[in-house]
């Protein structure tokens, strides 16, 4: 790979990583935005119960000894009226407001009424005049609340549109827009050929398979974790299960693929490739990453400059790919550890992670 391919690697591949976090961000804040929404609501559920005591919530404030205080006073004249212990009669309504949480506030409107009784105990019966108390109930959203609530939402609501739509100017995406064109078109070209291209579209598109298994093999494996009706998981525990999963899949674009393929004798040994594919002329040497192997620096650099040079007298070989799984992510920044290893002049050297980087 040259310089120049490199860089448009790294250029694409932050265009993606870029974008990506961009979308998480915005998914983000739009369940910020919901959250935030439904929070208000739970808030403010009992507004739009009945403003009476089948009301839970009014039943529950009006029955609160800190609510009591307000009108226990007027109350007890009137108990002390009706009852014939005091002479005063109750004077006037009662009014309270009551904070039931930061949204909502509950009006309480005692509105005092008189009636009469009749006294048969005496003779003649004799009326006797009595007084009520008639509540009646409003809950109220609390006004400043509602205002912030609303005028936060509409300026979260302005931020996701703002971002959406003005993060980027026209001539900075269809930049872009290029670079990712020209980062496929590379990626895709590595197992093509002038030949190709012109003769055999079927084998074109056979590379392009291979080449979208490659890239997305770590997707496979984590959805065969997630089995129905919690069915034992296909789990990697070592190299050879995921050459196990790898050429189960390989077989299915390249039939004629062949499994730990026997190349050019060298200093008394045969080497083997784990993967060689006839038809294109290119091998598959996959390499297993976890935190306990092939973990520290440079060490995986020296097994695949060692491979390459095993594997390069090979005539057969054209094109070698180095497939790295590294679920965990242990090998972040791999351009110091592989960027000299793809300069070699005989055969043609690829590096895909899985996952992209």
């Amino acid at each position: 790979m040259s310089i120049a391919s490199r860089e448009l690697y790294d250029t694409a591949n932050f265009i993606l990583k870029s974008r990506r976090m961009t979308r998480y961000g915005i998914i983000g804040f739009v369940i910020g935005i919901i959250t935030y929404a439904l929070c208000y609501l739970v808030l403010i559920q009992s507004v739009f119960l009945p403003n009476d005591l089948t009301n839970p919530t009014i039943a529950k404030v009006i029955t609160d000894k800190e609510a009591m205080k307000y009108s226990e006073q007027a109350f007890m004249t009137l108990r002390n009226f009706n009852d014939g212990i005091s002479n005063i009669e109750p004077e006037g309504d009662i009014f309270a407001f009551l904070p039931v949480n930061p949204a909502v506030m509950l009006n309480i409107h005692y509105k005092l009424s008189e009636h009469y009784e009749v006294d048969n105990k005496v003779t003649p019966p004799k009326k006797i005049k009595k007084f009520k108390y008639d509540p009646i109930f409003e809950l109220r959203l609390h006004r400043g609340i509602l205002i912030l609530f609303l005028f936060s939402e509409i300026i979260m609501i302005c931020v996701i549109i703002g971002v959406i739509r003005f993060s980027k100017n026209k001539y900075t995406n269809n930049f872009e827009e290029e670079i990712l064109r020209s980062y496929h078109a590379v990626l895709f070209s590595f197992l093509s050929s002038a030949e190709d291209s012109e003769n055999n579209t079927e084998l074109n598109v056979k590379k392009e398979y291979l080449v979208l298994l490659l890239t997305n093999l770590h997707l496979f494996i984590i959805q065969m974790t997630r089995r129905h009706n919690n069915r034992p998981c296909i789990t990697i525990e070592d190299e050879l299960d995921l050459q196990d999963i790898f050429f189960s899949l390989l077989l299915i674009i390249f039939p004629n693929a062949s499994k730990e393929y026997f190349t050019t004798e060298k200093l008394g040994s045969n080497s083997r490739i784990d993967f060689f594919i006839q038809d294109i002329n290119t091998g598959i040497e996959l390499k297993h990453v976890t935190p306990r192997k092939n973990s520290k620096p440079g060490l995986l650099a020296e097994q695949i400059l060692i491979d390459i040079k095993r594997y390069q007298a090979n005539k057969d070989l054209k094109k070698l790919i180095f497939l790295i799984y590294d679920p965990e992510m242990t090998i972040l920044d791999f351009n110091n550890e592989t960027n000299e290893l793809v300069k070699e002049d005989n055969v043609e050297i690829k590096i895909i992670f899985s996952p992209p980087r």
